[in-house]
């Protein structure tokens, strides 16, 4: 019988996300409210549930700080929780740019690179868009590009210096229809 060695640590490291969750819970039920103390020494693929799990019992700063940890810094934040889940939970705390409450644009344009059009993350800066729609192409089936404008009330967040420098904006994409466009410029 031969160990994959590999599956085998994915199994512990399973098994010890699943700790430090229960145990976040637990420390919230005894009435801990810091989502960096409930969050700590979870990896980030594992924040999105954890602030599900806890959003009810989080008030409005703490939850901003969850979704700004939780959202920029998972993997595919919508393969963690459902559109409706984050819809749901940006609405609540209304427009964030950064980590701060703020009003978001009245419009603007937005690029997304990739295999799907409606997800939730676009960028304002097309050339990064370029990037994902390559990353994507070389990895999956290839990627396409994407523009649409938006008016405020389909932005939920915009993330920018802090979190990656992708220039990130959050948005409502339901009923959205993005143009397809071509890739890189000349």
């Amino acid at each position: 019988m031969s160990v994959d060695p590999a599956r085998t640590l994915a199994r512990i490291e399973r098994r010890n996300a699943d700790a430090l969750i229960k145990g976040a819970l637990r420390r919230s039920a005894a009435g801990e409210t810091s989502w960096d103390s409930l969050a700590h020494g979870l990896g980030r693929n594992d924040l999105p549930f954890l602030l599900m799990m806890l959003w009810k019992a989080l008030q409005t700063g703490e939850r901003i700080k969850g979704i700004c940890d939780a959202w920029p810094l998972a993997e595919f934040p919508e393969r963690y929780l459902s559109r409706d889940d984050w819809l749901r939970m940006f609405r609540a705390v209304g427009y964030l740019d950064e980590d701060k409450p703020a009003k978001p644009p009245e419009r603007v344009t937005l690029w997304r690179g990739g295999v799907k059009r409606t997800r939730m993350a676009w960028t304002a800066d097309r050339e990064r868009a370029v990037w994902f729609q390559r990353r994507y192409s070389e990895s999956h089936k290839p990627g396409k590009l994407w523009t649409v404008t938006v008016d405020s009330d389909r932005l939920l967040a915009h993330f920018h210096e802090r979190h990656r420098h992708e220039d990130e904006f959050v948005i409502d994409p339901t009923g959205l229809r993005p143009r397809s466009v071509g890739g890189a410029r000349g």
